[in-house]
């Protein structure tokens, strides 16, 4: 886990929709990861579909973040669980100036209401908006655990 140094220029600071950092894996049938650009829009896909949604902040230089991806978020049991059961949102706090005004605010809300400052940290919601997990750093939980969680807060 990595508390981020800056905390107060996170607060005021835009954060990156970090959809192209998600690298795909090469094995046939895993399902690349579906990133919405938007906290809105995925908001709506969410409820519509009767999906999780499911927001992460990272950040470029955080090795647990980098674990993450590679024990959690590149796997297959993910990736399969995800294609049917989320809709994503990856937000970067190291990239500072590409969300339009209203993403920005949207990102600031998030930090301020669910106290990020660690990262990764990840924010489940069911599809009636309801906040259902919050997870600060990774401590090394299997992909099939996280999912089990997942599956366990489903609708």
């Amino acid at each position: 886990m990595m508390a981020h140094p800056f905390r107060s220029l996170l607060l005021a600071a835009t954060v990156l929709v970090a959809a192209s950092s998600i690298p795909e894996l090469s094995a046939q049938g895993v399902p690349a990861l579906k990133v919405e650009r938007s906290y809105a829009s995925a908001r709506a896909k969410a409820k519509s579909d009767g999906r999780l949604l499911f927001i992460m902040f990272e950040a470029d230089d955080c090795k647990h973040c980098k674990k993450f991806y590679d024990k959690v978020l590149n796997t297959a049991v993910f990736r399969n669980f995800a294609k049917d059961h989320l809709t994503m949102v990856i937000y970067n706090f190291d990239t500072l100036d590409n969300l339009p005004d209203s993403e920005q605010k949207v990102a600031d809300q998030f930090v301020l209401n669910f106290d990020i400052e660690i990262t990764p940290t990840m924010l489940v919601f069911g599809p009636d908006g309801k906040n259902i997990v919050k997870t600060k750093g990774y401590r090394g939980t299997s992909a099939d655990k996280i999912v089990a969680q997942l599956r366990s807060s489903l609708p």
